[in-house]
């Protein structure tokens, strides 16, 4: 998905012409070009407060502020930041992210985004410790870190601007890290207040008028999305589906609620936000489940729960974002369902999601708002029963936001989840996660997906599967790249998925290219599911495709089938994945980690192994063993067994 919306940006980049950059744009039409009336606003205006303010007491308040709890991390950071010189920021390290042609130079990437994170770690110890102290010990650092920060135009990622039109030109508009970043200024903005200069205050005013406010009152007042993609393409996610929408529309709010005077306009942005968000629960299925990937669900319907929770907070409880919205309700608990091993977060890597097998860390404040928000206790007691650290120094907004929440919000009385069924099948998303017996001590899990090739973050990998032992991922889905990569594509693709080839053709790509679910068996001791492939290629001589998975709990085995049969002699093809050691044993048979994969075929299999030339979100590579076959029809089966006797 995010690789198609790079291409999109980048075409509308392309003949967007340059002009003047637009301030202050306030105008507020009678409909909006996505539905917001006047009368909404009206109603909206009397729910929220009548003056601008932020979250919680600033730091005028000495009772609170003497109270808070600072943790050692904080006050440490706080202390070497006095000390230690910010590092230079200018548009040149903006502009030294721009590779050849469209591509992206990594290194000046990552150095610019270490610069970036160092600037916003220390402004958020720098503010949370004098809001603490109240001596104006740390003001000077403070105000020379925002100075550095409103000195560039450098905010954009590159990879949305790829023409270099926020830096010469009047693009401006609102992507993840300008959500991000000016959503701290808002906080310190109103954290601090006058004990920021006059000066200072206006600058920031300045800065986030022409970055945030002007852009999106813009937005709604255009005729329609084709004109508001045409003066800032970045803008896109306002009605979108995916996890950018709940994100930036929250901080929308929270920017809006703490710096705008007019409560008209801040009723406006509200009662936008509002609306749109809901596009965002479109992306779930009934079931509950998104198909952009476990970590993506993590940080899009956090960032829901976190809408929620700020409308609720500036409407004093009068909007429920979560209550009345069943999407909402089931979306909470997919942490719960989707695991392969239950408590172990150990989850399949499908979509662009994936940790090279291993378990995920989902922060304790997360699981702990889904618990409050679901009022369902589907993660535990996530704290075990410690003070949890509100702040870790990465983010003022997020800091203070978890901070005031964690302090003020009473534990709701939670509900027991449902005891969880063996499987979790979603059939509207033709996935199926499979857990073991409870009784096994080292669990063999299985999950193995279908759908179609159109969906959030989409890889080419219909009838992709990965295979769990204990609490780790041995056969798999490789997971996701990093987004600058010049391999993205290929990681995307039915190459680098264990998803057959046939007559070296791959999976399409568009919600043409499907699957459908043939047969399915769910009992306690064993499931299944078979699919139909072909429908998920482009004409390639198939007549038939399907891929057939058993988990067979009660021997301890997995058995993947393929049948095809091609209108004449062809290749067929497709591969084992993992970042597992492998050995070759004898004929037809490899050890996998803790896996062991024996191949049977009623015709020769040619075997190829080789590290995937791909760039991973960590140095790790995957690598792959590809068996093929030269033949008008065949059936390939591959049983695998855990082994814990070999293998780390």
């Amino acid at each position: 998905m995010k690789y198609h919306i790079l291409l999109f940006l980048l075409i509308l980049s392309a003949f967007s012409s340059s002009a003047e950059i637009i301030r202050n744009f306030r105008t507020m039409p009678e409909q909006s070009c996505f539905g917001i009336t006047s009368s909404l606003v009206d109603a909206m205006e009397k729910q929220i407060p009548e003056n601008n303010t932020g979250f919680g007491p600033n730091y005028k308040d000495r009772q609170y502020w003497t109270g808070y709890p600072i943790s050692e991390l904080i006050r440490q950071q706080a202390e070497r930041c006095l000390s230690t010189p910010m590092p230079s920021l200018s548009d040149h390290d903006w502009l030294a992210t721009k590779g050849r042609g469209h591509q992206i130079n990594m290194e000046a990437f990552a150095e610019l985004a270490r610069k970036k994170k160092m600037i916003f770690c220390n402004l958020a110890a720098c503010v949370i410790m004098e809001c603490k102290e109240n001596q104006g010990r740390f003001m000077p650092r403070i105000e020379e870190v925002i100075r550095l920060w409103l000195g560039t135009n450098g905010y954009l990622d590159s990879r949305y601007d790829p023409f270099g039109r926020s830096i010469s030109g009047d693009l401006r508009g609102i992507d993840l890290g300008v959500a991000q970043y000016f959503t701290d200024l808002a906080t310190a903005y109103y954290l601090l207040d006058d004990k920021l200069s006059p000066a200072i205050r206006k600058q920031m005013q300045d800065r986030t008028d022409e970055w945030v406010f002007s852009p999106l009152f813009r937005a709604y007042a255009a005729r329609d999305k084709k004109e508001i993609l045409k003066f800032s393409p970045v803008m896109w996610w306002l009605d979108g589906e995916n996890n950018w929408n709940p994100y930036c529309h929250t901080r929308c709010v929270v920017m809006a609620m703490t710096m705008l005077t007019s409560r008209r306009e801040r009723a406006y942005v509200m009662a936008h936000a509002i609306k749109l968000t809901q596009n965002y629960l479109k992306s779930f299925t009934p079931e509950g489940y998104i198909t952009e990937g476990i970590g993506y669900w993590m940080m899009g319907f956090q960032s829901y729960v976190d809408f929620s929770m700020t409308t609720s907070y500036f409407t004093n409880g009068q909007v429920d974002m979560i209550a009345g919205y069943e999407n909402a309700a089931n979306a909470s608990g997919l942490g719960y369902y989707a695991e392969m091993v239950p408590g172990a977060r150990l989850y399949a890597h499908f979509a662009d999601f994936g940790t090279e097998g291993k378990a995920t860390f989902f922060g304790q404040k997360a699981l702990w708002k889904l618990n409050q928000a679901s009022g369902i206790n589907y993660y535990g007691d996530v704290f075990r029963k410690k003070k949890p650290m509100y702040a870790n120094g990465v983010s003022l907004y997020g800091d203070w936001f978890s901070t005031y929440f964690f302090k003020n919000l009473r534990n709701r009385d939670l509900k027991s989840p449902p005891v969880r069924r063996q499987e979790f099948f979603v059939p509207s998303a033709g996935v199926l996660i499979s857990r073991d017996l409870p009784e096994h001590k080292i669990p063999l899990s299985f999950a193995i997906k279908g759908g179609h090739n159109g969906e959030l973050h989409n890889h080419n990998d219909l009838g992709s599967y990965v295979i769990g032992v204990g609490n780790q991922i041995e056969c798999e889905d490789p997971g996701y790249p990093s987004y600058p990569a010049a391999t993205r594509s290929l990681v995307m693709s039915s190459l680098s998925h264990p998803v057959p080839l046939i007559n070296e053709t791959e999976q399409g790509t568009g919600k043409k290219f499907y699957t459908k679910v043939l047969h399915t068996l769910f009992t306690t001791e064993r499931a299944e599911i078979s699919y139909d492939l072909k429908p998920a290629y482009p004409p390639c001589g198939i007549k038939k495709l399907i891929r057939t998975a058993i988990h067979d709990r009660q021997n301890e085995q997995i058995i993947i089938t393929d049948e095809f049969e091609l209108e004449k002699n062809g290749k067929f093809a497709a591969s084992l994945i993992t970042y597992r050691p492998i050995t070759d044993k004898e004929k037809n048979r490899f050890q996998i980690g803790r896996l062991s994969a024996e191949l049977q075929s009623d015709c020769p299999l040619i075997y190829r192994r080789e590290i995937m030339p791909v760039i991973m979100q960590t140095p790790a590579r995957p690598e792959k063993i590809t068996y093929s076959t030269q033949a008008a029809n065949g059936r390939i089966k591959i049983i695998f067994k855990k082994d814990v006797t070999t293998g780390p």
